[in-house]
């Protein structure tokens, strides 16, 4: 069996039986496993990654899958979109959903600034924690991930008021999804207790967990239920907690980006 031949048995190995192994070759193809560069396998790459000494391998999707994905999710948007207008009476042309909507409203551009910038954090946050998970300790990678795809449910629903339009059109109470968000998030939030690792880094999750807490309490108690009407002061509290919050979960996926690559 040649060298490359048992490279790949033993990497399957330790892939099936769940072992890591540590070796520090220093030329030739054990060069490209000691600098991470990963082998083909199938349709992706196993990639060895470094955590406290011991290179574990997990498969990458390659990237000509990716870039197949990304081309069927834009076509099928557009050709949403193109659909939407034919079939719905509602949307009068493409514009009215390609366009900003302060432009389709006639309304200054500086219009819901605050809501807009809260979405581009939304998708920050949501890329940083779900890319920082996969260069994470074991320990982080669960809870990184996991904040990633909250922070995608959430900036979805926060973009196109699902819960508060959406889903009540079809028959869905508000209360019922957000009491799911709620859920997720307190799910969310023991398992962060249950991790070790950078301070900084658990510090900036539960800083924005409880800005964003905040900014639920004035949005469902203080309007919702006790029925008080939106002034300066509540919105200010309301969004300003959110827009903070979210900024806060951008920093967890940054810093646990930054302490991954370190180790």
């Amino acid at each position: 069996m040649d060298f490359h031949s048992s490279c790949m048995s033993g990497m399957l190995r330790c892939c099936a039986t769940g072992r890591v192994f540590a070796g520090q070759p220093t030329s030739g193809r054990h060069s490209r496993l000691r600098q991470g560069r990963g082998l083909p396998v199938g349709g992706g790459v196993f990639t060895l990654k470094s955590t406290h000494n011991f290179r574990v391998m997990y498969p990458v999707v390659s990237r000509r899958v990716q870039v197949v994905c990304a081309i069927l999710v834009v076509g099928l948007l557009i050709g949403g979109t193109g659909i939407a207008v034919v079939v719905f009476e509602r949307v009068p042309a493409v514009g009215h959903l390609t366009r900003d909507a302060t432009a389709v409203a006639g309304v200054p551009w500086w219009t819901g600034a605050v809501s807009r910038l809260t979405s581009l954090c939304w998708a920050v946050a949501a890329t940083a924690n779900i890319l920082a998970a996969q260069g994470s300790v074991r320990s982080l990678r669960g809870p990184l991930l996991s904040l990633g795809l909250l922070c995608v449910a959430l900036g979805i629903d926060d973009t196109m008021l699902v819960h508060e339009a959406v889903m009540p059109r079809f028959g869905v109470p508000s209360s019922l999804i957000l009491g799911i968000y709620a859920l997720a998030a307190l799910a969310l939030a023991w398992a962060w207790l249950r991790t070790s690792g950078d301070i900084w880094v658990r510090s900036a999750f539960f800083v924005g967990g409880t800005m964003l807490a905040v900014s639920f309490v004035v949005d469902v108690v203080v309007h919702g239920l006790m029925g008080l009407e939106d002034s300066s002061l509540l919105l200010l509290i309301e969004d300003g907690a959110k827009l903070a919050g979210v900024t806060a979960w951008c920093f967890v996926g940054a810093w646990a980006h930054r302490s991954g690559c370190r180790n």
